[in-house]
């Protein structure tokens, strides 16, 4: 996935490219498969997008804090290491796995989760999502910021990829 000058220089200049074995057949046959579901399964990006267009919304709504760059990656700064562990521990009393990330992965004070979208997820996974993110913000006293529906777009069209359409909500 690199223009053939970068890949010539990683070829002749990498020792991994020496000193490893090749990939099994049937890893290799499996990236095979999922660069073809990329390339001709458009509807599987669509998907992702909108799973995650649905939970910036509805956290930005909610008012947690998070960035105003994203991808199906979402870290929710939550702060205090005691209460990312903590919310870490009610999303999976709600049938969520969702990591606490903290020192020394994040310096101190800067705790978050670390939330992952797919295309897989249903509604139904992104409203129990909610519902347990709405949990740790009530039961750990996490302060809310909460957006309306004007500030919602203008930080829709600024921040949301450009193949995304904003959605009348």
């Amino acid at each position: 996935a690199a223009d053939k000058k970068v890949i010539k220089m990683l070829k002749y200049t990498s020792s991994g490219y020496y000193f490893t074995s090749s990939l099994p057949a049937a890893q290799a046959a499996g990236l095979i498969k999922a660069f073809e579901l990329i390339d001709n399964g458009p509807e599987i990006r669509e998907k992702l997008w909108n799973n995650i267009y649905e939970v910036v919304k509805r956290i930005k709504f909610l008012g947690l804090n998070i960035p105003d760059r994203f991808s199906c990656i979402i870290p929710v700064f939550i702060g205090d290491e005691s209460k990312s562990i903590a919310a870490e521990k009610i999303l999976l009393q709600e049938g969520i796995v969702c990591s606490s990330v903290r020192v020394p992965a994040v310096a101190p004070g800067k705790a978050q989760l670390r939330i992952t979208i797919n295309a897989s997820h249903s509604a139904e996974h992104l409203d129990l999502l909610l519902k347990g993110l709405s949990r740790v913000a009530s039961e750990l006293e996490i302060p809310l910021l909460p957006i309306n529906i004007e500030e919602w777009r203008s930080f829709a069209s600024k921040h949301l990829p450009e193949y995304v359409s904003i959605k009348s909500d």
